[in-house]
């Protein structure tokens, strides 16, 4: 992986733990208790953060003909069966000598968060027009149009502040679809 690419996930994966760490117990409290949400409002913002930290720094690792050897880098906010499946994607990826190009529309509709003690669900529309690429001249190898996914993911509390995706389910995938609406 080349230095810029390496740099931009370290700063990424320090920034993630400087922020998951930011605060405690008693900021939670005073500062969510004037909008009724209690301890649960700053849990969603973590969870959200994580998840969105989760996608930026896979779709980084995806793009790069190292992305096996570093996959280490996703452990931040990946564990379990999301990240030996992570491993197993980039794995395939570097068997076919090919990379992930994030396409334009590329992004991540989260329409719900939800948080249960240590568990946490986040309901997710993933519009997905990424291609494959030969990592040695960068051609396109796979053209797939846009597909839509309708994702459950579950997220898993490590520490107080440290949210990781543990599972990712799709629900319903519409392929080859001429809109990047989510239904």
């Amino acid at each position: 992986m080349g230095r810029t690419v390496r740099r931009s996930l370290m700063v990424c994966v320090v920034l993630g733990t400087i922020v998951a760490g930011c605060g405690g117990d008693d900021d939670d409290a005073a500062g969510d208790a004037g909008n009724g949400k209690g301890h649960g409002g700053k849990d969603q913002e973590m969870v959200r953060y994580s998840y969105d930290q989760y996608w930026e720094t896979f779709d980084t690792l995806a793009s790069s003909p190292e992305a096996l050897q570093d996959a280490h880098y996703l452990e931040t906010f990946a564990a379990g069966e999301a990240m030996t499946q992570a491993r197993t994607d980039f794995g395939q990826q570097f068997g076919q000598n090919v990379v992930r190009k994030v396409g334009r529309w590329n992004r991540h509709e989260v329409k719900a968060v939800e948080v249960d003690g240590d568990r946490a669900t986040v309901e997710d529309c993933f519009v997905d027009d990424s291609n494959l690429g030969d990592f040695v001249n960068g051609q396109a190898k796979d053209i797939n149009g846009a597909t839509l996914r309708l994702l459950k993911v579950t997220l898993e509390r490590e520490r107080p502040s440290e949210w990781k995706v543990t599972q990712i389910r799709s629900l319903k995938t519409w392929r080859f679809v001429e809109t990047d609406d989510c239904p």
